[in-house]
């Protein structure tokens, strides 16, 4: 039978040998992927300067996490730190790189076993004699494992006891070195940054797993758990296996783009929001206070700046400054950071120290503008020269600079002062080498972008996964199809007892009212409606998450109440409309109540749809012949957004009139329509009276019906 590319895992669902087979075999492409990766970058990594060209500006992804775990030397006689060794022993970068790929092989090697021998009597229930697997004792064996792995690890490889520990560094990221790490059992032990953190979270997590392991291991589910959950379903194996990895993806996604002790900024580049903060131009700044406040010079102070610091007050290796479509290292960006020129002072005429405005991340060009000390605008770079009064020329803006290769060296010129001060926006001016690599000048995204990226991507994939294998082992009978033969038993209203054809409902009312009965029933037809509502078929499935569309639907009834009251008192004037709600909310019997209701059961309606939507989607309420049903539900939703977007706006107030401005201008980016289209919505250039008049007359009349 053919499969599509979608089904081919039915193949291994009833068979555990080569469910087995498949698992190893995935194993042994991440090893063989991380092995021949590692031996690949190691290939084209340049060790030479540690300081101005890491690893991380050179697009090593799976050498610093090589670093991080331990490895520092290379069989090439190079370290890491950027001094040289002579015996870097078996476990060396190439040597890990090795050990991935001798391990991937065996893990082919057995896959291909346990694919041929499948047949094997360790997957034959003893009862039956048919091949199966035990999964919650499975579970409990793999939780003990990986239990005993993580206790291992945390109590063993960090702390040094067994092991190199782990790669530790200052807060600015100077003074990074492997060295062994002591548990941190106190509060400070939940702090992300504390290297401690790891080691005792990896204890105490991987105790609770050999305990939780021993237990489901000798500890059966009860049968209304075991049926509950579908612990006997394959897939719901799958579906759990999922959400471990999905957490896990989020975790270390989140953890790697805003930084922890797990991720050191001297292996995988600094954080964007040191960038937005001034982390090290703040550090930067107090060692240099620090320095005349001993009575160093100027030229002194920043002259004992380390260029490390210096580097890392850089906009070029911050992780967001790189586009998700621009491929390359750093390197291949803006170029191989040679060496820092010093640090510029700007000064006018008159004296003033003045200071460039950085330019902020997801800025791609940023105007020139020099402050003083009290954050007055002293000079600029003007866009038109004809108005400008603060150019460098009028104000007569010179530099000098401190620290660096360019100690000492002061400019007048006012065109090499603009061209400082245009890379003064960058932060530190560094001599950057684009003639090597042909680097274009465009910002690349550091390894911590990258890996953000990637596993936040795959995280949300995987929460999709889960969710869809979830709801296929939970509601299992929806995908495979109800069975005809329970037509006599589904079919509602038309049995005393449901299912039992014997039971047929009878009327036993007066003969009087029979005959009023009967005479309503000839001209309206009563019973074919009544058969119609009440005797439709009702799957065996059903279910409390059925109701959310009749909870939306009571949802905009109440919608429908309140706002009518408030009408009473709302006057949909600019000038009126914030008293009016003020009035109803402080005055009017009820009017508190009466609003509250209306607001929250708003949000409830919009919450009520997105799960209803939800629901019919992963049950399949939505295929054929029900397409009609899903288009109108789509139209719908479509109208519920829009009551939002018009009710916010009648309070007249600063959140909604903020609200309204921004959303009616979001159209004027469509090309030719955009500005006709904002002043059709809006009724006027601006929000105002005839924008209030028509979002009113939406909301209270036009959408309502349009529902309805």
């Amino acid at each position: 039978m053919g499969l599509p590319w979608y089904r081919v895992h039915t193949v291994v669902l009833n068979d555990p040998g080569r469910l087995l087979s498949v698992h190893i075999m995935h194993t042994a492409l991440v090893a063989g992927w991380a092995g021949s990766m590692a031996l690949y970058e190691l290939a084209v990594f340049d060790p030479s300067d540690p300081v101005l060209d890491p690893m991380w500006r050179q697009g090593m992804f799976v050498i610093p996490f090589m670093t991080r775990l331990g490895i520092t030397n290379s069989w090439g006689g190079w370290s890491i730190t950027g001094g040289t060794v002579t015996n870097p022993g078996i476990w060396s970068y190439e040597g890990v790189a090795g050990a991935h790929i001798v391990f991937s092989g065996l893990c082919f090697l057995a896959a291909i076993w346990h694919w041929v021998y499948w047949d094997l009597e360790i997957f034959c229930d003893e009862r039956t004699g048919k091949p199966s697997l035990d999964l919650p004792k499975i579970f409990g064996i793999h939780l003990f494992l990986a239990g005993v792995a993580c206790f291992g690890f945390g109590a063993f490889h960090v702390t040094g006891l067994y092991g190199p520990g782990i790669w530790v560094s200052d807060p600015y990221g100077l003074t990074g070195k492997v060295q062994s790490v002591n548990p941190a059992w106190g509060v400070e032990g939940f702090d992300p940054f504390v290297p401690g953190g790891i080691a005792s979270h990896h204890i105490a997590a991987g105790t609770l797993g050999i305990l939780a392991g021993l237990f489901h291991l000798s500890v059966r589910p009860p049968q209304r758990l075991y049926k509950g959950l579908r612990m006997g379903n394959i897939e719901t194996v799958l579906s759990s296996s999922i959400a471990a990895v999905f957490f896990a993806a989020f975790v270390v996604a989140g953890t790697m783009w805003y930084g922890s002790a797990t991720t050191p900024i001297e292996l995988f580049g600094p954080t964007r929001y040191q960038w937005d903060q001034g982390y090290f131009q703040q550090e930067i700044y107090r060692r240099v206070s620090a320095g005349l406040a001993e009575n160093q010079s100027l030229s002194e102070a920043w002259s004992k700046i380390p260029e490390k610091l210096a580097f890392y007050d850089y906009i070029g290796n911050n992780p967001a400054k790189g586009g998700l479509f621009r491929a390359g290292s750093m390197d291949n960006g803006d170029g191989i950071a040679v060496g820092w020129l010093g640090h510029p002072i700007f000064r006018d005429k008159e004296g003033r120290e003045l200071f460039v405005r950085r330019m902020p991340t997801f800025f791609e060009t940023f105007p020139v503008v020099l402050i003083d000390g009290d954050g007055i605008v002293r000079a600029d770079v003007p866009f038109r020269r004809a108005e400008s009064k603060y150019s460098v020329e009028q104000v007569g803006v010179t530099v000098e600079f401190y620290g660096g290769e360019l100690n000492g060296v002061s400019y007048s010129d006012p065109a090499t002062v603009k061209k400082y001060a245009r890379r003064a926006q960058l932060g530190e001016i560094f001599e950057l080498d684009r003639a090597t690599l042909k680097s274009d000048g465009v910002f690349r995204s550091s390894p911590r972008g990258w890996f953000t990226f990637g596993h936040a991507s795959f995280a949300l994939l995987f929460f999709f996964g889960h969710i869809w294998h979830g709801a296929r082992t939970l509601f299992r009978d929806v995908f495979a199809g109800i069975d005809p033969d329970l037509d006599a038993q589904v079919e509602f209203g038309a049995f005393q007892k449901l299912g039992d054809p014997t039971t047929r409902r009878q009327r036993g009312s007066p003969a009087y009212l029979n005959k009023v009965y009967d005479w309503f029933e000839e001209r309206l037809e009563i019973q074919a409606i009544a058969d119609d509502i009440t005797s439709k078929y009702v799957p065996p499935h059903v279910n409390i998450f059925y109701c959310l569309g009749g909870i939306t639907l009571t949802c905009f009834l109440v919608q429908v109440a309140t706002g009518f009251a408030m009408t009473f008192y709302y006057r949909p004037t600019v000038t009126e409309a914030f008293a009016s709600v003020q009035y109803i909310m402080t005055e009017a019997n009820f009017g508190w109540l009466i609003r509250s209701v209306h607001r929250w059961s708003a949000s409830m309606m919009v919450l009520m749809m997105i799960l209803h939507v939800f629901r019919v989607y992963l049950t399949g309420g939505f295929k054929k012949p029900r397409e009609l049903t899903w288009v109108t539900g789509v139209v719908l939703a479509v109208l519920t957004a829009s009551f939002g977007v018009t009710g916010y706006s009648l309070p007249r107030d600063q959140i909604g009139y903020w609200a309204v401005k921004i959303v009616t201008g979001v159209p004027e980016a469509i090309p030719v329509i955009g500005s006709p289209l904002v002043e059709l919505l809006r009724g006027s250039a601006s929000v105002g009276q005839s924008t209030l008049t028509r979002f009113y007359s939406l909301h209270t009349f036009v959408l309502p019906l349009l529902t309805a």
